[in-house]
Protein backbone atom coordinates (compact mmCIF):
# COMPACT_ATOMS: atom_id res chain seq x y z
CA UNK A 1 0.00 0.00 0.00
CA UNK A 2 1.33 3.44 -0.76
CA UNK A 3 2.13 5.90 1.95
CA UNK A 4 0.12 8.57 1.03
CA UNK A 5 1.89 11.25 3.28
CA UNK A 6 5.32 10.16 2.55
CA UNK A 7 4.66 10.83 -1.43
CA UNK A 8 2.88 13.96 -1.21
CA UNK A 9 5.40 15.36 0.82
CA UNK A 10 7.95 13.97 -1.25
CA UNK A 11 6.50 16.00 -3.93
CA UNK A 12 6.27 19.16 -2.24
CA UNK A 13 9.93 18.70 -1.30
CA UNK A 14 10.70 17.90 -4.82
CA UNK A 15 8.85 21.29 -5.74
CA UNK A 16 10.90 23.50 -2.93
CA UNK A 17 14.37 22.33 -3.67
CA UNK A 18 13.79 22.96 -7.27
CA UNK A 19 13.73 19.90 -8.65
CA UNK A 20 11.71 17.43 -10.86
CA UNK A 21 8.38 17.20 -8.99
CA UNK A 22 6.60 14.63 -10.23
CA UNK A 23 7.70 10.82 -10.89
CA UNK A 24 6.78 10.60 -14.81
CA UNK A 25 9.09 13.20 -15.47
CA UNK A 26 12.02 11.47 -13.86
CA UNK A 27 11.84 9.63 -17.54
CA UNK A 28 13.00 11.87 -19.80
CA UNK A 29 14.95 10.50 -22.00
CA UNK A 30 16.47 7.85 -19.91
CA UNK A 31 17.78 5.65 -22.90
CA UNK A 32 20.08 8.74 -23.69
CA UNK A 33 20.97 9.25 -20.76
CA UNK A 34 22.55 5.49 -19.90
CA UNK A 35 24.17 5.50 -23.27
CA UNK A 36 25.97 8.67 -21.78
CA UNK A 37 27.25 6.73 -18.86
CA UNK A 38 28.06 3.60 -20.32
CA UNK A 39 30.78 1.92 -18.96
CA UNK A 40 31.16 4.07 -16.25
CA UNK A 41 30.49 2.74 -12.57
CA UNK A 42 28.90 5.52 -9.65
CA UNK A 43 31.13 5.66 -6.58
CA UNK A 44 28.73 6.56 -3.52
CA UNK A 45 29.97 7.12 0.14
CA UNK A 46 29.17 4.36 2.54
CA UNK A 47 26.28 4.82 4.91
CA UNK A 48 26.87 6.49 8.46
CA UNK A 49 26.09 3.74 11.12
CA UNK A 50 24.08 5.37 13.30
CA UNK A 51 22.93 3.55 16.17
CA UNK A 52 18.70 3.35 16.90
CA UNK A 53 16.38 6.05 15.23
CA UNK A 54 17.68 8.99 16.68
CA UNK A 55 15.78 12.42 17.30
CA UNK A 56 17.27 15.09 14.22
CA UNK A 57 15.11 17.98 15.18
CA UNK A 58 12.83 19.44 17.96
CA UNK A 59 10.32 21.80 17.54
CA UNK A 60 8.58 23.22 20.33
CA UNK A 61 7.41 21.16 23.12
CA UNK A 62 6.01 18.46 21.14
CA UNK A 63 7.07 17.70 18.31
CA UNK A 64 10.38 15.68 16.78
CA UNK A 65 11.27 14.56 13.48
CA UNK A 66 13.70 11.74 13.83
CA UNK A 67 16.46 10.44 10.98
CA UNK A 68 14.15 7.41 10.03
CA UNK A 69 11.46 10.44 8.43
CA UNK A 70 13.74 12.21 7.03
CA UNK A 71 15.29 9.24 5.43
CA UNK A 72 12.24 7.97 3.95
CA UNK A 73 11.46 11.37 2.65
CA UNK A 74 14.96 11.47 0.67
CA UNK A 75 14.41 8.10 -0.58
CA UNK A 76 11.17 8.99 -1.94
CA UNK A 77 12.76 12.03 -3.73
CA UNK A 78 13.53 11.16 -7.76
CA UNK A 79 17.46 9.44 -8.23
CA UNK A 80 18.25 12.33 -10.09
CA UNK A 81 17.67 14.71 -7.26
CA UNK A 82 19.93 12.41 -5.06
CA UNK A 83 23.04 12.21 -7.17
CA UNK A 84 23.18 15.91 -7.59
CA UNK A 85 24.15 16.61 -3.83
CA UNK A 86 26.69 14.41 -0.77
CA UNK A 87 24.31 12.40 0.94
CA UNK A 88 25.34 15.19 3.91
CA UNK A 89 24.03 17.89 2.26
CA UNK A 90 20.94 16.48 0.65
CA UNK A 91 20.15 15.03 4.69
CA UNK A 92 20.63 18.77 6.04
CA UNK A 93 18.36 19.90 3.06
CA UNK A 94 15.60 17.53 3.82
CA UNK A 95 15.25 18.43 7.29
CA UNK A 96 15.31 21.86 6.78
CA UNK A 97 12.52 21.74 4.72
CA UNK A 98 10.29 19.40 6.78
CA UNK A 99 11.12 21.63 9.86
CA UNK A 100 9.92 24.34 7.80
CA UNK A 101 7.11 22.76 6.62
CA UNK A 102 5.87 22.11 9.85
CA UNK A 103 6.32 25.57 10.94
CA UNK A 104 4.39 26.55 8.17
CA UNK A 105 1.66 24.17 8.19
CA UNK A 106 0.78 24.81 11.84
CA UNK A 107 1.13 28.97 11.37
CA UNK A 108 -1.62 28.13 8.30
CA UNK A 109 -3.98 25.74 10.72
CA UNK A 110 -4.27 29.13 13.94
CA UNK A 111 -4.28 31.37 10.48
CA UNK A 112 -7.65 29.76 9.22
CA UNK A 113 -5.98 28.85 5.79
CA UNK A 114 -7.89 25.28 5.95
CA UNK A 115 -11.32 27.14 5.86
CA UNK A 116 -10.37 29.95 3.22
CA UNK A 117 -12.50 28.90 0.09
CA UNK A 118 -9.04 29.97 -2.30
CA UNK A 119 -7.47 27.10 -0.06
CA UNK A 120 -10.32 24.68 -0.52
CA UNK A 121 -10.68 25.52 -4.50
CA UNK A 122 -6.93 24.59 -5.15
CA UNK A 123 -7.23 21.57 -2.69
CA UNK A 124 -10.05 20.32 -4.65
CA UNK A 125 -8.08 21.12 -7.69
CA UNK A 126 -5.09 19.04 -6.77
CA UNK A 127 -6.62 16.21 -5.34
CA UNK A 128 -7.38 15.02 -9.05
CA UNK A 129 -3.45 15.31 -10.48
CA UNK A 130 -2.75 13.19 -6.56
CA UNK A 131 -5.71 10.90 -7.37
CA UNK A 132 -4.26 9.98 -10.76
CA UNK A 133 -0.37 9.71 -10.08
CA UNK A 134 -1.45 7.66 -7.08
CA UNK A 135 -3.64 5.12 -9.48
CA UNK A 136 -0.81 5.20 -11.88
CA UNK A 137 1.89 4.08 -9.27
CA UNK A 138 0.07 1.72 -7.74
CA UNK A 139 -1.04 0.03 -10.83
CA UNK A 140 2.20 -0.12 -12.62
CA UNK A 141 4.50 -0.37 -10.28
CA UNK A 142 3.45 -4.24 -9.41
CA UNK A 143 4.11 -4.45 -13.29
CA UNK A 144 8.06 -3.62 -13.06
CA UNK A 145 9.33 -7.28 -12.12
CA UNK A 146 12.85 -8.82 -12.41
CA UNK A 147 11.19 -10.43 -15.62
CA UNK A 148 9.92 -7.69 -17.33
CA UNK A 149 12.77 -5.40 -16.44
CA UNK A 150 15.28 -8.20 -18.11
CA UNK A 151 12.68 -8.34 -21.26
CA UNK A 152 13.19 -4.83 -21.80
CA UNK A 153 16.94 -5.00 -21.50
CA UNK A 154 17.06 -7.39 -24.65
CA UNK A 155 14.51 -4.88 -26.59
CA UNK A 156 17.24 -1.89 -25.41
CA UNK A 157 20.13 -4.29 -26.28
CA UNK A 158 18.21 -5.26 -30.19
CA UNK A 159 17.74 -1.54 -30.81
CA UNK A 160 20.97 -0.39 -29.45
CA UNK A 161 22.57 2.00 -32.33
CA UNK A 162 25.03 0.30 -34.67
CA UNK A 163 28.18 2.76 -34.87
CA UNK A 164 31.44 3.28 -33.35
CA UNK A 165 32.29 4.70 -29.95
CA UNK A 166 35.59 6.70 -29.70
CA UNK A 167 37.71 6.74 -26.23
CA UNK A 168 38.32 10.05 -26.24
CA UNK A 169 40.58 12.03 -23.60
CA UNK A 170 39.21 15.63 -23.03
CA UNK A 171 40.60 18.93 -21.99
CA UNK A 172 38.68 21.81 -21.23
CA UNK A 173 39.91 25.29 -20.58
CA UNK A 174 37.90 28.65 -20.09
CA UNK A 175 39.57 30.77 -22.93
CA UNK A 176 40.84 30.44 -26.62
CA UNK A 177 44.75 32.04 -25.11
CA UNK A 178 45.35 28.67 -22.90
CA UNK A 179 43.55 26.30 -24.94
CA UNK A 180 46.14 27.08 -28.45
CA UNK A 181 48.93 27.08 -25.51
CA UNK A 182 47.61 23.54 -24.35
CA UNK A 183 48.10 22.67 -27.90
CA UNK A 184 51.47 24.17 -28.61
CA UNK A 185 52.29 22.03 -25.60
CA UNK A 186 51.21 18.99 -27.30
CA UNK A 187 52.48 19.49 -30.05
CA UNK A 188 56.11 19.73 -28.70
CA UNK A 189 55.94 16.88 -26.83
CA UNK A 190 53.88 17.48 -23.68
CA UNK A 191 52.57 14.89 -21.90
CA UNK A 192 48.32 15.14 -22.52
CA UNK A 193 47.86 13.11 -19.29
CA UNK A 194 49.69 16.00 -17.11
CA UNK A 195 48.10 18.40 -18.68
CA UNK A 196 44.78 17.88 -18.42
CA UNK A 197 44.93 17.53 -14.33
CA UNK A 198 47.05 20.78 -14.77
CA UNK A 199 44.66 22.83 -17.21
CA UNK A 200 41.34 20.96 -17.35
CA UNK A 201 38.18 22.15 -15.66
CA UNK A 202 36.24 19.29 -16.88
CA UNK A 203 35.19 16.72 -14.21
CA UNK A 204 37.83 14.41 -16.25
CA UNK A 205 40.39 15.94 -14.90
CA UNK A 206 40.75 13.85 -12.00
CA UNK A 207 40.88 10.98 -14.34
CA UNK A 208 43.65 12.64 -16.38
CA UNK A 209 41.21 13.79 -19.07
CA UNK A 210 39.42 10.12 -19.67
CA UNK A 211 36.02 10.29 -20.81
CA UNK A 212 35.91 6.52 -21.41
CA UNK A 213 34.21 5.27 -24.69
CA UNK A 214 31.38 7.82 -25.95
CA UNK A 215 29.56 7.50 -29.35
CA UNK A 216 29.15 9.75 -31.94
CA UNK A 217 25.85 10.85 -31.58
CA UNK A 218 26.10 11.53 -27.90
CA UNK A 219 28.56 14.19 -28.86
CA UNK A 220 28.16 18.09 -29.29
CA UNK A 221 28.10 18.47 -33.43
CA UNK A 222 31.48 20.66 -32.93
CA UNK A 223 32.88 17.09 -31.04
CA UNK A 224 31.31 14.80 -33.56
CA UNK A 225 32.90 17.03 -36.90
CA UNK A 226 36.79 16.75 -35.60
CA UNK A 227 36.16 12.96 -34.63
CA UNK A 228 36.58 11.97 -38.38
CA UNK A 229 39.15 13.92 -38.96
CA UNK A 230 41.55 12.26 -35.77
CA UNK A 231 43.09 9.34 -35.84
CA UNK A 232 44.18 7.04 -33.24
CA UNK A 233 47.03 8.76 -31.00
CA UNK A 234 45.78 12.28 -32.60
CA UNK A 235 44.84 15.54 -30.77
CA UNK A 236 43.04 18.38 -32.25
CA UNK A 237 45.10 20.97 -33.76
CA UNK A 238 42.48 24.30 -33.07
CA UNK A 239 40.31 24.63 -30.29
CA UNK A 240 36.99 23.30 -30.14
CA UNK A 241 34.57 26.26 -28.98
CA UNK A 242 31.00 25.59 -27.28
CA UNK A 243 29.14 26.88 -24.29
CA UNK A 244 31.33 25.39 -21.86
CA UNK A 245 34.86 26.90 -22.71
CA UNK A 246 37.23 25.53 -25.03
CA UNK A 247 38.15 21.84 -26.09
CA UNK A 248 41.18 19.98 -27.16
CA UNK A 249 40.23 16.17 -27.92
CA UNK A 250 42.61 13.03 -28.40
CA UNK A 251 41.59 9.88 -29.55
CA UNK A 252 42.84 6.76 -28.83
CA UNK A 253 41.01 4.18 -29.68
CA UNK A 254 37.45 3.36 -31.86
CA UNK A 255 35.55 0.19 -32.05
CA UNK A 256 31.64 -1.12 -32.62
CA UNK A 257 29.67 0.43 -30.18
CA UNK A 258 28.85 -2.05 -26.75
CA UNK A 259 25.58 -1.28 -25.44
CA UNK A 260 26.05 -1.33 -21.41
CA UNK A 261 25.32 -3.73 -18.91
CA UNK A 262 22.17 -4.23 -17.20
CA UNK A 263 23.29 -2.87 -14.11
CA UNK A 264 25.00 -0.01 -15.34
CA UNK A 265 20.80 1.26 -16.88
CA UNK A 266 18.69 -0.56 -14.42
CA UNK A 267 17.49 2.69 -12.92
CA UNK A 268 16.98 4.35 -16.44
CA UNK A 269 15.28 1.26 -17.39
CA UNK A 270 12.77 1.05 -14.66
CA UNK A 271 11.70 4.83 -15.01
CA UNK A 272 11.27 3.89 -19.04
CA UNK A 273 9.39 0.63 -18.27
CA UNK A 274 7.04 2.80 -15.64
CA UNK A 275 6.39 5.03 -18.44
CA UNK A 276 6.06 2.99 -21.36
CA UNK A 277 3.45 0.76 -18.92
CA UNK A 278 1.75 3.79 -17.88
CA UNK A 279 1.02 4.83 -21.61
CA UNK A 280 -0.71 1.71 -21.98
CA UNK A 281 -3.22 1.67 -19.47
CA UNK A 282 -3.93 5.29 -20.12
CA UNK A 283 -4.50 3.99 -24.11
CA UNK A 284 -6.60 1.06 -22.61
CA UNK A 285 -8.84 3.57 -20.35
CA UNK A 286 -9.34 5.80 -23.39
CA UNK A 287 -10.76 2.94 -25.30
CA UNK A 288 -13.38 2.11 -22.71
CA UNK A 289 -14.54 5.40 -23.07
CA UNK A 290 -15.93 7.47 -25.77
CA UNK A 291 -12.66 10.68 -26.08
CA UNK A 292 -13.57 13.49 -28.22
CA UNK A 293 -11.31 16.16 -28.38
CA UNK A 294 -11.72 19.16 -30.38
CA UNK A 295 -9.61 22.51 -31.46
CA UNK A 296 -9.05 25.44 -28.93
CA UNK A 297 -11.70 27.25 -30.35
CA UNK A 298 -14.80 24.21 -30.15
CA UNK A 299 -14.35 22.99 -33.90
CA UNK A 300 -13.14 19.62 -34.63
CA UNK A 301 -9.99 18.32 -34.56
CA UNK A 302 -8.60 17.18 -38.18
CA UNK A 303 -8.19 13.54 -38.47
CA UNK A 304 -3.95 13.26 -38.89
CA UNK A 305 -4.07 15.36 -35.58
CA UNK A 306 -6.36 12.61 -34.09
CA UNK A 307 -4.03 9.80 -35.49
CA UNK A 308 -0.97 11.87 -33.49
Amino acid sequence: MIDVCRVFTSIVLSASLGVISSYASATEQPLAEAKEKAGTKEEKPANKKVIGDPIVAKIGASKVIRRSEVLRTVQDLPAATRQQMSEDKIFKAVLDRLVRSYLLTEAAKKAGIEKDPTFQKALEANKSELLSRFFLMQEVQVKLTKAALEARYKRFVTEFPKELEHHLFHILVKDEATAKAVITDLERGGNFDALARDKSIAPSREKSGDEGYVMKSMLPPQFSDELGKLKQGEFTKTPIKTDMGYHVIKVTDARDAVPPKLEEIQQALQSLLFQEEALKLVKKLESQKKVERFNEDGTPVAEESKAK
